[in-house]
């Protein structure tokens, strides 16, 4: 049986009357008999009474008649789904990120507009930690994940990226503070301050990085809490339990009680990249990467 088999039964059972039917379909009209006999022997029914020249369906026919129109307006769907899928319309979309990027105002932008443009997507966003991040890219679990470019390399994993906004670190200390009312403040001059710190385990290269900065410039950091939130380590500064280096898009008015404080000799220049796998194929993916090109087009670092 083949599908166009389908169709000649269709707009038979229509018109009931086999030459306006081969009009339609633009075939000879003993042609397009000949099929529909072809058909029924296959199934072993009759689809038509033939009754002095004229034909009409037979109750087997009426049956058959609403499983093929059925059919074809699935197999129609299918079509559709399956163009809109190619153009990246429809389909899902798995995005990971750790807390701290929605403070770019791009990325939480990015999701509004995506979701509003393709409503048919299922955009799928999920937070983790840097290192999670990495290996559920590598993985498969994400179609895309924003990643700071102190939480690279993803060794031989093959990605592309593109950078969606810039930053760079700062003091936080609680208020009232002896350094509050500083102009200047050197990292040598932090050598007896408590510091909350970041986890290693959540981005080794950064953690590594801070220390060899501050080392250089004359800290050697009185670390005596770790903590893998930004959110968690201004809290912990703002109850007096220490002070931390904030990257500068994680402050806020909140918590109130603390005041962030440039260090003259500390730049730790950090990128906030959406990487993606070098391979994929993803229509979907690629909507959302042209959006955030868009959104991120002439921004500043």
């Amino acid at each position: 049986m083949e599908l166009r088999h389908l169709r000649y039964f269709l707009i038979a059972a229509e018109e009931e009357n086999f030459n306006r039917a081969a009009a339609r379909l633009y075939v000879a009209a003993p042609a397009l008999s000949r099929r529909i006999r072809d058909l029924e022997v296959e199934l072993g029914v009759e689809l038509f009474e033939r009754v002095n020249k004229r034909v009409r369906l037979s109750p087997a026919g009426q049956s058959y008649l609403a499983d093929v129109r059925r059919i074809l307006t699935e197999l129609n769907a299918a079509g559709e789904r399956s163009r809109r899928t190619a153009k990246g319309e429809i389909g899902t979309l798995t995005i990971g990120f750790h807390e701290s990027s929605l403070q770019y105002e791009s990325v939480p932008t990015a999701f509004r507009e995506f979701r509003k443009t393709f409503p048919d997507v299922e955009l799928r966003l999920d937070t983790m930690m840097p290192a999670a991040l990495s290996t559920g890219l590598i993985n498969g679990a994400f179609d895309g994940v924003f990643l700071t470019d102190s939480s690279m390399p993803l060794g031989s994993f093959s990605t592309q990226h593109m950078v969606v906004g810039h930053d760079d670190y700062i003091l936080a200390v609680p208020k009232g503070h002896p350094l509050e009312n500083r102009e200047e403040i050197f990292l040598r001059e932090l050598n007896s301050e408590p510091f909350i710190w970041i986890r290693r385990d959540v981005t080794p290269h950064l953690h590594d990085r801070l220390l060899t900065i501050c080392r250089e410039g004359g800290l050697a950091p009185n670390i005596v809490q770790y903590s893998a939130s930004p959110a968690t380590r201004l809290q912990l500064v703002s109850v007096g339990m220490g002070v931390a280096l904030m990257f500068s898009r994680a402050v806020n008015p909140w918590p109130d009680r603390v005041i962030y404080k440039k260090v003259v000799d500390l730049s730790v220049p950090i990128e906030l990249l959406f990487v993606w796998p070098s391979n994929s194929t993803s229509a979907i993916l690629k909507r959302f990467v042209e959006l955030l090109q868009t959104l991120t087009a002439g921004s500043t670092p």
